[in-house]
């Protein structure tokens, strides 16, 4: 009976194959980019004025903040959708810490995710929200610094 060739290898050599394969596959897994992105929009959180790099395609919505290895002080990025509709986010490739605000069509906070960890390939978790119009993103830790127990609300002018 003829046996799969795999199996006359010594364990410790398949096993040696095994890794190197694995780490050629993971070295080759393309990694986000360093980006420029231009904060040229103002928006409004409360009374505060943020400039933001907007996401208006889904293009631009599925490379988001990716890559961007810090956010300037009072910067974001702002999600902007057709219409109300179910949001799926994950912080898949993003290499900083993110606060994450839902908001309506009229700018109320529907739900946020504060200090949202970056995460590798695997095991992201996925923050779904519903009837969302806007999704804004800040550095970690912005909205504790600066507004912990206020509703939130934000202003995009036209």
């Amino acid at each position: 009976m003829l046996q799969p060739q795999f199996l006359l290898f010594p364990r410790s050599r398949l096993a040696a194959y095994l890794l190197a394969i694995s780490v050629l596959l993971t070295a080759c897994t393309p990694q986000p980019a360093e980006r420029e992105l231009a904060f040229d929009t103002r928006i409004y959180l409360n009374q505060r004025a943020l400039q933001v790099a907007v996401f208006e395609t889904p293009q631009a919505h599925r490379f988001g903040l990716m890559g961007i290895q810090q956010l300037p002080e009072n910067t974001g990025g702002l999600f902007v959708f057709e219409a109300a509709t179910p949001v799926h986010f994950w912080m898949k490739n993003v290499l900083i810490e993110l606060d994450i605000l839902f908001f309506d069509q009229q700018g109320e906070l529907l739900s946020r995710v504060e200090s949202a960890q970056p995460c590798g390939e695997f095991h992201c978790p996925i923050f779904s929200v519903t009837d969302v119009k806007y999704v804004l993103e800040v550095r970690g830790g912005f909205v504790r610094e600066n507004a912990p127990t206020k509703p939130l609300r934000l202003r995009v002018p036209e």
